[in-house]
């Protein structure tokens, strides 16, 4: 099996390479319905070949997500709930499970104004049971964890001995989840106000609280607002569906629209930054010089084995352009040298004029220009 990415203008593409044969029931099922946890994809037969294209633009695969986080159990929480949730759907339309490719490069996840949305890969070849590949999941979660917080890590060695009993199930993680969360403070919640000519007053659904003063997400609300009116069962996979619909008016969508500006996408504001300078009197180990006149952006050092970059206040480099995506690029830094790689981003990531695909590696040497979407620095 060979996995390839392919990056055209602002889309790009995980191409699997192998054997497979498309599976005749499934194939009708998937193109006569609107499965939403299942990336776009299509077929291209080549030389005996199946290639099988996975649409994943705008997408952050598992291994990046958890990462950026630090593995911790809010995320891998939301992972083990989006995915018992989509394996239900799958129920439905009777899609074999082991036709789901669960790796921690063909799991994506999304973001939206309500959250994270997960896409699953469907690949019809016997990639196991769901429980054997979310096993493989957990060791590599467990072989990635860094010393410094005993605690979590005691709890995912405790999730990891859940998944090698042999009939363990999703719903055990998820329970053992639940019941070691850490419990959240009281929110004082506020009164919505619309700006853009949106009706307060939506009949039945009518969103009532704005967490004004919180860093709780509207998705984060109406999780536990399901939880709490369906005795702690989710029932429908479209979570985002209710929120959705409530800020849909006149045609137009509050939660994918985005706007052109020149050659690039204008990605929606999904948090509040404050700017921050990460220039310090400590010796350089590299460093990402603006390459600008207006003094929009600011230098920085590059400190850590992976430095990261994008408009998120979670990144190493916070770019303050609104066409650098919130995950947008990373550079490592391996035996003294040091090697860039795109995230996925919206309007891409380039070293001397030329466009990253998605993992792609660079090695980095003095003087390159780097550009992060619209944003231009020089490597020293």
């Amino acid at each position: 099996m060979e996995i390839k990415y392919i990056r055209k203008h602002n889309d790009s593409f995980m191409t699997i390479i192998d054997e497979a044969n498309a599976v005749e029931y499934e194939t009708k099922m998937i193109d006569s319905n609107d499965i939403s946890i299942l990336l776009e994809y299509s077929i291209l037969e080549i030389d005996g070949t199946t290639q099988y294209n996975y649409n994943i633009s705008r997408k952050e695969n598992l291994q990046d997500y958890l990462e950026t986080r630090d593995y911790s159990l809010e995320a891998i929480g939301k992972i083990v709930l989006s995915l018992q949730i989509g394996l239900s759907e799958l129920e439905k339309y009777l899609i074999d499970e082991s036709h789901i490719f669960l790796e921690k490069d063909t799991i994506f996840l999304e973001k939206t104004n309500a959250g994270e949305r997960l896409s699953l890969c469907y690949y019809p070849k016997d990639n196991g049971t769901i429980q054997q590949q979310f096993r493989v999941l957990m060791e590599h979660i467990v072989s990635n964890l860094q010393g410094g917080d005993r605690k979590k890590a005691e709890h995912i060695y405790a999730i990891y001995d859940i998944c090698l009993k042999e009939d363990y199930t999703l719903e055990e993680v998820l329970d053992y989840l639940q019941s070691n969360s850490e419990e959240q403070p009281e929110i004082v919640v506020n009164k919505i106000e619309f700006d853009d000519g949106f009706d307060e007053d939506l009949e039945d659904n009518r969103i009532e609280d704005y967490f004004e003063d919180s860093s709780e997400s509207l998705y984060d609300y109406y999780e536990k607002k399901k939880k709490k009116t369906l005795g702690g069962r989710l029932l429908s996979l479209n979570i985002f569906d209710g929120i959705k619909g409530l800020l849909e008016k006149k045609g137009e969508s509050a939660i994918s629209k985005s706007l052109k500006f020149e050659d690039f996408i204008i990605e929606p504001d999904t948090e509040i930054e404050e700017k921050t300078v990460l220039l310090k009197d400590s010796k350089p180990a590299g460093k990402l010089v603006y390459d600008g006149r207006d003094g929009a952006e600011d230098d920085y050092i590059i400190t850590k084995d992976i430095f990261r970059i994008g408009s998120s206040k979670t990144n190493d480099a916070i770019l303050n352009s609104k066409a650098v995506s919130s995950s947008h690029a990373k550079i490592y830094r391996e035996n003294g040298e040091y090697f860039l790689e795109d995230m996925n981003s919206l309007n891409g990531s380039y070293i001397q004029g030329g466009i990253l695909n998605y993992k792609e590696k660079v090695k980095l040497k003095t003087m390159d220009v780097i550009r992060f979407a619209d944003v231009s620095f020089v490597f020293m």
